[in-house]
């Protein structure tokens, strides 16, 4: 899925009821929101039938999911409840996380966290593992999304390349600077280690070393002459 930045009307100013203080600058600046603003927005109904994410003060629209994307996702989300089960781990499906910046609230396709959801009164600010299912959102998933989830310290981050039909693990999350958030743009964070696993080999997620998962349980199976 690809995404476009989502630019709000004057409606959604309004709708967000929220009252600067700051001197008026005849110079045009960005607004950039904040996870409350964007829980109001949501709210209001002002991203209805549409899937939405919040980074870095700025809300961008994800394209609808196709239906190998929405295949790749139930059959991670099988996978991933086969191997941590509750109520040790929760395994989120398509749920935002509120990162610690309080401007940015990805939501992955996938997302393990520690607990049940009765543990949690709040969206989790982390996660053990995120999984993005990338076709036409490969670069955005790559790029922009991976400082975000370094920031976060989640420890492993794995793209289910629908393309090239291999997965791709980032592990080892690096803090570029004490503290890696910035008033604008993304984190200052990346993952020391990348690297690809082939959709006929197995993987062992970092925070479960007793666990092995078929990467092709996270594939859809392709049918003769298909392509992705």
């Amino acid at each position: 899925m690809s995404a476009t930045m989502v630019m709000p009307t004057t409606a959604t100013v309004q709708a967000s009821q929220r009252v600067s203080t700051e001197p008026v600058s005849s110079e045009p600046r960005v607004k950039l929101w904040t996870c409350d603003d964007f829980c109001k927005m949501s709210e209001l109904g002002l991203f209805r039938g549409k899937r939405a994410v919040l980074l870095s003060g700025e809300i961008y629209e994800m394209a609808g999911q196709g239906n190998w994307h929405s295949v790749a996702v139930g059959k991670g989300l099988l996978a991933l409840q086969t191997a941590f089960r509750h109520p040790q781990f929760w395994v989120r499906p398509q749920l935002p996380l509120e990162l610690q910046d309080g401007t940015s609230e990805p939501e992955p396709d996938l997302a393990v966290v520690a607990g049940s959801p009765d543990d949690y009164s709040r969206h989790p600010s982390t996660a053990l593992l995120v999984v993005e299912v990338s076709d036409s959102s490969l670069a955005m998933d790559r790029r922009t999304k991976t400082p975000y989830y370094a920031a976060a310290k989640i420890p492993e981050y794995w793209i289910v390349n629908l393309q090239d039909r291999h997965l791709e693990v980032h592990r080892d999350p690096i803090l570029e600077a004490e503290i890696p958030w910035q008033p604008q743009g993304p984190p200052l964070a990346r993952y020391a280690t990348v690297y690809q696993v082939k959709a006929d080999e197995s993987i062992t997620p970092v925070v479960a070393p007793g666990i092995l998962i078929a990467v092709t349980d996270l594939f859809p199976a392709r049918p003769p002459g298909d392509t992705f």
